[in-house]
């Protein structure tokens, strides 16, 4: 963009004064930083693999569904609740008091409750139930218009025009999400209406998701606020959802695939990529986070036979040219 957006500084609990810049990375100053350079790093090599992790928990999503017959919302119940529950762990024993904080700042859990829901359960919701219908390269690569999205926000937020690269990249998502949702044809729809309307608001999840936890992730810490909000979303889908009153028939392939998908593709993607989105911003890791696009894709191919024609190709080339040039 052609300005500088605002910024608003938070104070950490080792002294370390945060300055937070919507799509910026974190800048930190005071006895206590790391240095800027390895703390970049860090939150690169965090969102890049947390994607890789999240674009293979998608596949073996669909492998799940399809081969054995689990619900989504069963499978983001199941998810949440235990990946939720390991991480606000993990996050409490590094942190002692994070949720007296947290308690005591009824602003915080207000926020706290609207980016559980309004970002995580329909990101995560929104999410699996493409893939059900679609795949999970589609899924993953409509995902990625959140960038858009949160491009559009901060545009607005500081009121500043984009810049002539940010205009083309938004121009080349339109084009990717034409070219996949048409193959180039305007008198025929190829992907079905339906998964259309989950993979846009599974972008719009993660938008949301990203923006509204940021100052959340940057005070409290990435993995308690990250548990804590699967928690929530797990709590109240265990009793819209009941998962244990209805369990699959898994064999071994199939918990595996479970175990998998908690372990890798929930716990350590989610407390990873928000890693990122702490030191890098929501903008800079959603960039980075469009590695998850292209290993769902590859892991589509390769585990489920999934096949490509030339304009879906092209349109997902489209989206992710788009996330370089608005970078």
């Amino acid at each position: 963009m052609s300005q500088e957006p605002q910024s608003e500084e938070v104070q950490e609990e080792d002294g370390v004064t945060a300055k937070v810049v919507p799509g910026q990375q974190l800048q930190e100053s005071g006895p206590g930083a790391a240095p800027a350079k390895k703390l970049t790093i860090l939150g690169v090599a965090c969102t890049l693999i947390g994607g890789i992790l999240w674009g293979f928990s998608g596949t073996c999503s669909k492998i799940l569904m399809d081969t054995w017959g689990i619900g989504s919302l069963w499978l983001v119940a199941v998810r949440q609740l235990f990946a939720g529950s390991a991480l606000l762990i993990m996050g409490v024993w590094a942190h002692r008091d994070v949720l007296a904080r947290l308690a005591s700042s009824r602003r915080d859990m207000l926020q706290l409750v609207l980016a559980a829901f309004a970002g995580m359960m329909l990101n995560s919701a929104a999410y699996l139930n493409c893939v059900q219908i679609t795949d999970s390269g589609t899924a993953t690569v409509l995902q990625s218009l959140s960038i858009a999205m949160v491009l559009v926000y901060l545009c607005l937020r500081t009121r500043t025009a984009p810049s002539k690269r940010e205009v083309v990249g938004l121009l080349l998502a339109l084009l990717g999400v034409y070219l996949i949702c048409t193959h180039g044809d305007l008198g025929a729809l190829r992907i079905s209406p339906s998964g259309l309307f989950w993979g846009f608001f599974c972008a719009l999840g993660a938008a949301l998701m990203s923006v509204v936890s940021r100052r959340l992730l940057v005070t409290y810490g990435s993995t308690a606020i990250t548990g804590l909000m699967m928690l929530v979303v797990g709590t109240v889908l265990l009793f819209v959802v009941q998962p244990f009153s209805h369990m699959p028939a898994l064999d071994a392939a199939g918990w595996g695939l479970l175990a998998f998908t908690v372990v890798f593709g929930t716990v350590a993607a989610y407390g990873l990529y928000f890693q990122g989105v702490k030191i890098l911003g929501a903008y800079k890791a959603g960039l980075l986070g469009t590695i998850e696009p292209v290993t769902a894709t590859v892991a589509s191919v390769l585990l489920t036979g999934t096949s490509f024609v030339a304009p879906e190709l092209a349109g997902f080339a489209a989206i992710i040219l788009m996330v370089f040039l608005t970078s």
